[in-house]
């Protein structure tokens, strides 16, 4: 039998016994002070340090020898003079020898201020073995072992034990910190879990979570906000259908949109829709959706739903204050364009005719001049009501600007655009009374065909060409038509 048969036998005796101690325990320094002491016992050393990193430095966090003293506890010296020790100092196979430590890293674990310079060997404990610690790539740490005086340079069987137990160190450090990893991760997601649950909870809008059903869409949960939104329960609406939640009164359904995003059809959803309320009534509600997972595997939509209706009522006001006359409350001079404009082009899409009657009221400006602005301001407005009042529902009659007026009314044919001008002629010439002054305002009106192959531009020439017509003839007719 070989003479290392006995010490081989105490190596692995004495790393069975350390392996079945660093699974016994999950505390990291106590496994590593564990192989800090096998390694002390078998390599007949004097002293035997294990630095773990942390940060840009190692501390000493488990040692065993007979130079170590309370000074020595969690020394600290920086990666950088670890690195450059590692770098500069000469190889033993994975190991490297260190005649002085104190060179590169100062102070060091079992060094003493008295003790012998290189060189000087006698008495001193300043020769290190250094075995990195590593993590794939990383380094974590290091093992330093002292050796006695004159002896760092160990025999392979040592070499192979040291490199032995600074595997199972490397290990230990890993696990812990793949361990301290996951707990910390697990924390941070119950964090993140219970934040979000709060602002869930608590947003001040209506927020659904939306999830996949057998029979379409159905909703996983919503909020508080949503609840009062819809006049629901946050625990009535789980598992409930989309549509039966969220119930638009009309439109696209919610749950066909809903439906779209869980296949992943649109990535994100941006829509206005007129739900049915709480109190049974009808609110506009903007929905914005985006496709998430709501666990491992299953596919949802987080969904967002803000009451816009006061905004949407407050958007009709403002459009119609751009397009309608302030005082007559009629349509103005840009829609009366915009609905000649849309004429011309359907009779000509169409091979059908339409009309464009010019309205000029007769002598206003001497109401103004004689019964004074408010007066003429009142007549206008209610000579706007009874032109409006003749019109057709699909006309458009509209204040041109000033005393003007213009009806766009299509279709028509020619024969009933001139029996809607004697109308409007009859209702705007008739007596009228404001502020207890009875009036008589004529009106004179020009008429053109929008024909198939006119502009809009040649059709409101020939109106107002028609219009004045009407004011030069002798005997003022009712209208005159421009037929081009």
């Amino acid at each position: 039998m070989s003479d290392n048969a006995g010490p081989t036998v105490d190596v692995v005796r004495r790393l069975h016994d350390t392996l079945a101690a660093l699974h016994a325990t999950p505390d990291l320094h106590a496994s590593l002070q564990s192989i800090c002491d096998s390694l002390y016992d078998l390599l007949d050393c004097q002293l035997v340090v294990i630095h773990l990193a942390e940060l840009d430095y190692f501390a000493a966090v488990a040692h065993t020898g007979r130079r170590l003293g309370a000074e020595d506890i969690g020394q600290r010296h920086p990666v950088t003079a670890w690195r450059h020790l590692l770098d500069n100092c000469p190889s033993q196979g994975a190991l490297t020898f260190c005649p002085d430590a104190r060179v590169y890293l100062g102070p060091f674990p079992g060094s003493r201020s008295d003790d012998a310079l290189p060189g000087d060997h006698e008495g001193a404990a300043l020769d290190i073995l250094v075995a990195p610690l590593m993590a794939g790539s990383e380094l974590v740490g290091v093992v330093t072992v002292t050796m006695p005086p004159g002896q760092a340079r160990i025999d392979e069987l040592k070499v192979t034990m040291l490199e032995i137990f600074t595997l199972q160190a490397a290990v230990a450090i890993h696990q812990h910190r793949t361990a301290e990893r996951a707990a910390s991760d697990h924390v941070a997601l119950r964090l993140s879990e219970e934040r979000f649950r709060l602002a869930f909870d608590n947003a001040p809008i209506g927020v659904a979570e939306i999830m996949a059903g057998d029979d379409g869409p159905i909703i996983a949960r919503i909020n508080r906000a949503a609840g009062a939104m819809f006049g629901v329960s946050v625990a009535g609406a789980r598992h409930e259908p989309v549509d039966q939640v969220l119930a638009a009164t009309r439109g696209e359904p919610l749950s066909r949109l809903m439906a779209d995003l869980l296949r992943a059809e649109i990535g994100t959803l941006r829509v206005e829709i007129p739900f049915v309320a709480s109190e049974g009534g009808e609110f506009w509600g903007l929905v914005e959706a985006a496709a998430v997972d709501l666990a491992p595997g299953e596919a949802g939509a987080l969904c967002q739903i803000v009451d816009i209706t006061q905004a949407k009522a407050e958007e009709r006001e403002l459009t119609k204050l751009a397009q309608h006359d302030a005082l007559t409350g009629l349509p103005n001079r840009l829609v009366i364009m915009d609905r000649l404009a849309d004429a011309v082009i359907r009779a000509r899409e169409q091979r059908v005719c339409g009309a464009l009657l010019f309205c000029d009221l007769d002598n206003f400006k001497a109401v103004n001049d004689e019964r004074g602005h408010l007066v003429g301001d009142d007549a206008l407005a209610a000579l706007a009501t009874r032109l409006h009042s003749v019109v057709r529902a699909q006309d458009t009659a509209g204040r041109y600007g000033g005393d003007e007026f213009v009806v766009v009314s299509f279709p028509l044919q020619e024969q009933a655009a001139q029996i809607l001008a004697e109308r409007i002629s009859e209702s705007l010439s008739a007596p009228m009374e404001v502020d207890g002054v009875e009036l008589r305002i004529g009106v004179s009106i020009g008429m053109a065909m929008i024909s198939p192959g006119v502009t809009a531009a040649e059709v409101l020439k020939r109106a107002d060409s028609a219009m004045y017509a009407v004011r030069s003839h002798r005997h003022r007719p009712l209208y005159v038509l421009d037929a081009g």
